[in-house]
Formats: C-alpha cells, sequence, structure tokens
C-alpha cells in the first residue's frame, strides 16, 4: 500500500528555473516527442475537413473516430513518463511516447472518473470544474511515478493539492495563454490544427516542465517513490 504523500510549498521560481534548464538540455527530444503525439490531431482534423465533403469519408472515418481517444491518451501518458525521467535525470528519447503500456489501463480508469467529476463540477458554472480538474491533475503523474492504480491515484492528488489551487493556477498561467490562442485558432479548420499542433509541440514540454518540479515539490523525488 503506497504511503500518504506530504504537502510542501510550491516554489515558482525554481519551478520555472527547472523547466527552463531542461527545456534547453533536452529541446531536440521534448520537440520531437510534443509533435508525434500532436501529428494524430493534425491529421484527424485535416481528414474530418474533408470528410464534410464525402458521404464515404465520413463513414470509413467512425472506427478510427473510436480509436483516437485511445491513441491520444496512450501518447500522452507515454510523453508525461518521459517528460518524468528527465526531469529526474534518467534521459531518454522520442520514442518514449510510446512506453504508456503498463500505465494505460490505470490511466484510461483515472481519465474516466476525472471526466465525470470535472462535468459534474462544471455543468455547476464551470468554476467547481476547474478546481475539481486542478485538484485531480497529478493523477497520472502518480499512477507513472508510483505505479498507483486509477482510484487511488485520484484520492492522492486529491491529498496532495489541498490548498494548493491558487498555485497552480499561477503556474499553469503560460498554458492557460496557448490555450486561448488555440481556441481562437481553430476555426480555421486544417490550418488552424496545424498552427495548435506547432504551438503545443513548442509550449507544451515547458509547461509540463514546470508542472512536473510542482509535483516533484509536492511528492518528493524519484527515490521517495521507490520507497513508497
Amino acid at each position: 500500500m503506497a504511503q500518504m504523500l506530504t504537502t510542501a510549498p510550491i516554489s515558482f521560481g525554481s519551478s520555472y528555473t527547472r523547466a527552463i534548464e531542461l527545456y534547453k538540455r533536452y529541446m531536440p527530444v521534448l520537440l520531437t516527442s510534443a509533435l508525434v503525439v500532436n501529428l494524430p490531431s493534425v491529421v484527424m482534423s485535416m481528414m474530418a475537413h474533408a470528410a464534410k465533403h464525402s458521404l464515404l469519408l465520413g463513414l470509413a472515418l467512425l472506427p478510427i473516430d473510436v480509436v483516437f481517444p485511445f491513441l491520444m491518451l496512450f501518447l500522452w501518458v507515454g510523453l508525461q513518463r518521459l517528460i518524468l525521467n528527465l526531469s529526474d535525470g534518467e534521459g531518454g528519447d522520442w520514442q518514449g511516447v510510446f512506453s504508456a503500456g503498463p500505465y494505460f489501463l490505470s490511466s484510461l480508469g483515472a481519465g474516466i472518473l476525472m471526466m465525470v467529476l470535472v462535468g459534474i463540477g462544471t455543468i455547476l458554472l464551470v468554476i467547481p470544474g476547474l478546481y475539481v480538474a486542478y485538484r485531480l491533475s497529478m493523477t497520472f503523474f502518480l499512477i507513472i511515478d508510483r505505479r498507483l492504480g486509477a482510484v487511488e491515484a485520484l484520492k492522492q492528488s486529491w491529498a496532495m493539492t489541498q490548498g494548493r489551487v491558487v498555485q497552480l493556477v499561477l503556474l499553469t498561467l503560460p498554458g492557460g495563454v496557448c490555450a486561448l490562442v488555440n481556441l481562437a485558432l481553430m476555426p480555421l479548420g486544417a490550418l488552424g490544427a496545424i498552427v495548435v499542433a506547432a504551438v503545443g509541440a513548442v509550449a507544451g514540454p515547458f509547461i509540463w516542465l514546470a508542472y512536473v518540479q510542482a509535483y516533484r515539490q509536492l511528492a518528493g523525488g524519484p527515490q521517495d517513490a521507490m520507497a513508497a
């Protein structure tokens, strides 16, 4: 049984400083990995745009539409694992985005539960949904780092982010700016999807590197994870 995680202050300065250092050191790996993760979204956007003018293509895309969310989750969890490894000094290459296998089922279960919980919060005037999302935002890191099951990871994330939501919101302000840019570009169709993927490939890894530093400050280092 995993030990309860202790809560410690989040240092913005050290989080961003470490993120910048890691981004510079591993830039080729990070950019390539982010492009690989974002590529399926670009392809799907182009195909969806083309399907508007072709009934047969639209029907052919239906099975892909079913598989697509699972593929994106697999790649996204792999990217989180890679970023954790780079942050912990374990190194890695872009092929790390395909390493989500051992964590996929727990991540899938956690993702479904998070969608339900955040969805309920969003129905209650949006702000509660954002609050729940931040309280559960460490879930996937815990699944990867501590090898926790879905429910236990959700509980641990909720515990370790107690009283830290405002700090986490401030830490992710750059990500919020990127999200607004992405929303503004989405009406551009395929071109917008390409630009969104490019922005995500450049800015996304830095934002997640900073967030991993916050996770480490709250959860402890990898040596503590092994002891748990």
